[in-house]
């Protein structure tokens, strides 16, 4: 075949027209769209191949496969792409992902002249869809707020690309009603998106809706749920060819959602894995939470440099892509690393906010990325000369914001003499902490919140006892934060004693510690996976857990060298 083509290239180019014209339509008749689109071109039959590209366009985008999609697009003169009404749309929708900004406008202007063409032909104006979701990842939640409080919600009788912008459209509205701070009304546009997302079969749309949906249930607390559903999502986006425009937002989440937790290692992990994608994440918000919580990661590990590197590449990005109030988020996270360090103390100035700062003042939008930044802005606040934060709300009913909140009073109460306030707001705090495992939103307003909580304790020796009061011990002494917080008090004993545990259990806590599965640890003891089970089952009932996750905290609490011998 080859051979033929190069020999009717040299003799007659004329006669590979119709040859590629051929082809192209056999292959297209066949379901062969990639190839059916390389003759067309070869063909220069630009009107075939927009065809051929409006039919396959929809399943590419419904898969995510933007990069395929971008390529065809460039490869077909503008002005006919500009003339087609579903074209410019698909190159609305594959744009938005690919990061190209100025080509975007130009596509956003010539929609904007084929939309004047439809309202008066009086025709169906079927882009408000792509439009909102392109100025939420345009960062304009105000814009995205108006065009999509146009659409009106659609029943479950619809397939095909229309259920994919459907689940879209539930997906955008859940994102609106987390900013809003109403999380029913997220959970209820995330059910009607899942079922969306399959009358569509939308991969794409299906990655977004367990992005949104994590996020969610780490806002609520729900820690455990939320690694499971982000998992959950990455694992489903394995077998999609060009997936990284929906794992690079899973991702970026399931970062901060292990860094809430305080699992370092993990963090680690999963940066090393998904470093070469996370600057896919279309969604400013969750590019930020994913770059913030590595360089935080960076600083607590004593990696200055690793740090500051991550948030001025982030800053880079958030240029390129347009994105100024992430600039200045990253601007606000370098100045503040260095007030996180143990030179912090109780000497530092915070300025009592005047009536219209006051913590409970209200926002119209929250955003995920800016409830992560809470600390970062009260610290930096709180540097003599500068203006405190106004936080978005007290948080009431939303435990993330809650806990946050708590630790802001409590630290407020403490520089202003108030020491009963301030302990009262920590003890508040530590209840959200224990019973959610959100152990960094206490962790990341340094050490004058450890300065409370060792009041606190010392205030009252039968606190300890309690769940709040055990991990309240562990931030102020014990290994969580021996990484950079404050490890100039090692404990002066431990809160467990290992005689509660039987030998076979202390050995399974050493497997445990080392992050094994079920398997591992049965191959490692030659034991069945049931008897590991019902080993772990009694081990996490001795250190008051419920789950994997918060049995990792709970065993820095133990001498793990006593463990391994």
């Amino acid at each position: 075949a080859s051979l033929l083509r190069e020999q009717l290239g040299e003799e007659n180019l004329a006669a590979m027209v119709p040859l590629h014209r051929r082809a192209s339509n056999w292959y297209w008749d066949a379901g062969h769209h990639e190839e059916a689109m390389h003759h067309a071109i070869a063909a220069h039959d630009f009107e075939l191949a927009c065809q051929i590209l409006r039919q396959w366009s929809s399943k590419l985008i419904a898969s995510g496969e933007m990069t395929t999609i971008g390529r065809w697009l460039d490869a077909i003169p503008t002005n006919l792409i500009n003339s087609d009404w579903t074209l410019t749309i698909r190159s609305v929708w594959s744009l938005t992902f690919l990061h190209r900004p100025s080509k975007l406008r130009r596509q956003m202007n010539a929609l904007a002249q084929l939309r004047t063409r439809q309202y008066k032909l009086q025709t169906n104006d079927d882009s408000a869809i792509a439009r909102a979701v392109s100025s939420m990842c345009s960062d304009n939640i105000d814009e995205a707020h108006a065009i999509i409080s146009s659409v009106p919600q659609c029943d479950n009788s619809v397939s095909g690309f229309e259920a994919f912008e459907q689940a879209a459209a539930e997906n955008l509205r859940a994102y609106l009603s987390i900013f809003s701070g109403n999380h029913e009304a997220a959970h209820l546009h995330l059910t009607r998106a899942r079922s969306f997302n399959h009358l569509g079969e939308a991969t794409f749309s299906g990655g977004y809706t367990a992005c949104f949906k994590g996020a969610l249930l780490l806002l609520e607390g729900h820690v455990n749920t939320a690694l499971e559903c982000l998992r959950d999502g990455i694992e489903q986006q394995q077998s999609v060819l060009d997936s990284s425009y929906v794992s690079s937002a899973i991702a970026s989440c399931y970062l901060w959602t292990l860094y809430e937790a305080n699992d370092l290692d993990m963090v680690e992990a999963v940066e090393k894995e998904y470093r070469d994608i996370l600057s896919d994440a279309a969604v400013p918000d969750f590019f930020a939470v994913g770059q913030i919580c590595i360089s935080r990661t960076h600083a607590i590990r004593e990696r200055t440099k690793d740090a500051t590197l991550t948030l001025e590449n982030a800053q880079y990005v958030a240029t390129s892509n347009g994105w100024p109030r992430l600039v200045a988020m990253f601007e606000v996270e370098k100045r503040a690393q260095s007030l996180r360090g143990p030179k912090r103390s109780s000497n530092a100035k915070i300025r009592e906010p005047s009536p219209n700062e006051k913590i409970n003042s209200e926002q119209t939008w929250a955003s995920p990325a800016s409830d992560l930044m809470r600390s970062a802005q009260f610290l930096v606040a709180s540097v003599p000369g500068e203006a405190p934060p106004v936080a978005k709300t007290s948080g009431q009913g939303h435990p993330y914001r809650e806990l946050k909140h708590g630790v802001e009073k409590a630290i407020a109460n403490h520089v202003a003499g108030r020491h009963g306030a301030a302990m009262r707001a920590a003890s508040q705090a530590m209840k959200i902490s224990s019973r959610t495992g959100l152990v960094r939103p206490v962790l990341d307003y340094g050490p004058l919140i450890i300065e409370v909580l060792r009041d606190l304790l010392e205030s009252d020796p039968q606190y300890q006892n309690t769940n709040q009061g055990r991990l309240a011990y562990q931030l102020v002494f014990g290994r969580a934060i021996s990484n950079g917080l404050d490890s100039r008090h090692p404990a002066k004993s431990k809160i467990l004693n290992l005689k509660l545990f039987t030998p076979r259990e202390r050995e399974i806590l050493g497997l445990l510690a080392r992050r094994l599965s079920n398997k591992e640890i049965a191959q490692w003891t030659m034991l069945s996976e049931n008897t590991v089970k019902f080993h772990l089952k009694n081990i996490f009932a001795k250190l008051t857990v419920k789950s994997r996750l918060e049995a990792y905290s709970a065993i820095v609490r133990l001498d793990l060298m006593a463990i391994e011998d």
